[in-house]
């Protein structure tokens, strides 16, 4: 059983926007695949405010079992945003593993390394010099917050010095095609439950 936002509150119904919560297992593969579509549907859906961020990356560091997961499904996103939305993906790493370290959550700093150090480059050779900047910026600022260590920086750094490289495949079509169809999935219902 799962609930779509809704809250009974003095015998009446009321919709809750930001509010999503699963009353099954995370084991079971519908309800993984469903928190896969609806994470995909929020990340799609992510904006320029810090309320936006903060809530993606709390509805990430609260369902940490599926961090791989989630993770997977950023970095496909990431390859193909446009330019502006590639930096508030960034942003949302950069709050995920600043929250996962301020709350010893050494899983997710570890998780997101190896993907954020394989997009990097693609992104940074994507925009303009204004976005550049920012994520520089965001490296200094993991650096000097000691969120990596100093070789994950230097990789870091070097990643960006580097010629634009190719992004490496984001999924296989047969995952991108099946979580398409249960984020349609689970619009409609949406829809069906705002009415």
């Amino acid at each position: 059983m799962f609930c779509f936002g809704l809250a009974i509150v003095d015998g009446t119904r009321k919709h809750k926007q930001h509010e999503l919560k699963f009353f099954f297992p995370l084991h079971n593969n519908l309800s993984k695949s469903f928190l896969m579509s609806s994470f995909a549907s929020k990340l799609s859906n992510i904006n320029e405010t810090q309320d936006s961020i903060n809530y993606l990356s709390g509805y990430m560091l609260q369902n940490e079992p599926s961090s791989q997961s989630f993770i997977d499904i950023w970095r496909s996103q990431v390859f193909n945003a446009p330019p502006s939305t590639k930096l508030l993906l960034l942003y949302l790493c950069n709050d995920v593993i600043q929250k996962a370290k301020r709350h010893h959550k050494q899983k997710y700093i570890t998780d997101y390394f190896g993907p954020l150090l394989e997009v990097i480059n693609p992104i940074y050779h994507s925009v303009d010099s204004t976005i550049k900047k920012k994520i520089e910026r965001l490296i200094s600022v993991w650096q000097d917050r000691l969120v990596f260590d100093a070789d994950g920086i230097r990789k870091l750094k070097e990643r960006i010095a580097q010629p634009p490289q190719k992004p490496a495949a984001a999924s296989s079509p047969a995952i991108v095609a099946e979580l398409q169809a249960i984020n349609n999935l689970y619009q409609r219902i949406n829809d069906l439950t705002d009415k």
